[in-house]
């Protein structure tokens, strides 16, 4: 295992498909001002040359491996900037980054960073994460502001964790829930420039899309929970810091662009709600500990929404058929 003297951060990036937003988060990630970090791309098995088409376009010549020969990339090329690991199947969000970061580890880094593939870093985001660490030792976790590719700020940034009357939040039908229940803790960017005295506040959850861990933080809550494919991880890692008593913060100084969803286009709106309908019972169920039919009764308005959308679609291929 290397050893480090500088606070080294290793940065995982998850792809799936739209390797050209990859390519464009790497390219943001080399103009920034911290200089102690090295890149690890693993790509979810996408079919279209994901990491060759990276790698041309950068011009390396870094190897690229598959899931089950990473300790044979480090050994062979662990002084290079960015490292190119490609799974044999698409593992979702959880079990892609936890191969990216036991590979990271190899390095010893003092922080792992995992950032989403269509975001954009500000030159001075990873200083400013860097430094929010120091302002207290019980801090594992810290996030940054998210904005959209129009700048406008991203409610994601911070949220309060879901109870059972955030699931009435999940659909739009039901979005007057979200200002009633207050599941957001800041509507717009200038309730953050009224705190522009402070470097950064405490939350309960950050954005998935961009979230500065201390590697030891992670080895202490078993890494993310490779039973969710996709959606409610900043959740389930929520419940696992609490447990053990780590603060997540949210730095008022980091900003990224995050565009989102570009992979989940790949995807239809039924495909995404049942994936999601998923992840959410096992989290209610799991960290949460409601029952079965306490879990099925909140989330009876979902089921309707989910129902609704199948028939819609059914009518609309009738409808088509007969003219």
């Amino acid at each position: 295992m290397m050893v480090r003297n500088e606070k080294f951060v290793s940065i995982i990036i998850l792809n799936y498909i739209t390797w050209q937003s990859t390519l464009n988060c790497i390219q943001e990630l080399l103009k920034i001002n911290y200089k102690y970090f090295n890149i690890i791309v693993v790509d979810n098995n996408s079919q279209n040359n994901s990491l060759k088409n990276i790698k041309e376009k950068l011009e390396l010549k870094s190897s690229i491996v598959n899931e089950n020969e990473i300790s044979n990339l480090f050994l062979k090329n662990q002084n290079e900037k960015i490292f190119f690991i490609q799974c044999l199947h698409n593992h979702g969000y959880a079990k892609g980054n936890n191969i990216g970061i036991r590979f990271a580890e190899l390095f010893n880094p003092e922080f792992i960073l995992i950032l989403n593939n269509d975001t954009l870093p500000k030159v001075d985001f990873l200083d400013n994460m860097v430094q929010t660490f120091n302002y207290n030792s019980k801090i594992g976790l810290v996030g940054a502001i998210n904005y959209n590719d129009k700048n406008k700020y991203d409610l994601d940034s911070a949220k309060r964790n879901i109870s059972w009357y955030h699931v009435l939040t999940i659909h739009q039908s039901f979005s007057f829930f979200n200002k009633l229940f207050k599941l957001y803790l800041f509507k717009n960017d200038s309730q953050i420039s009224n705190l522009k005295k402070k470097e950064f506040i405490y939350v309960e959850i950050i954005s998935g899309a961009c979230m500065l861990f201390k590697t030891d933080v992670l080895k202490k809550i078993d890494y993310f929970d490779e039973n969710t494919f996709l959606f409610f991880e900043e959740n389930i890692i929520c419940e696992k810091l609490k447990k053990n008593n780590i603060l997540t913060a949210l730095s008022l100084k980091s900003k990224i662009i995050h565009k989102k969803n570009f992979s989940l286009k790949n995807n239809t709106p039924n495909q995404l709600k049942n994936i999601n309908l998923k992840s959410l019972i096992y989290f209610l169920k799991e960290y949460k500990k409601y029952r079965f039919l306490f879990i099925y009764t909140i989330l009876l308005p979902y089921h309707i929404s989910y129902l609704y959308s199948i028939i819609k679609n059914k009518i609309k291929q009738t409808y088509y058929s007969l003219n």
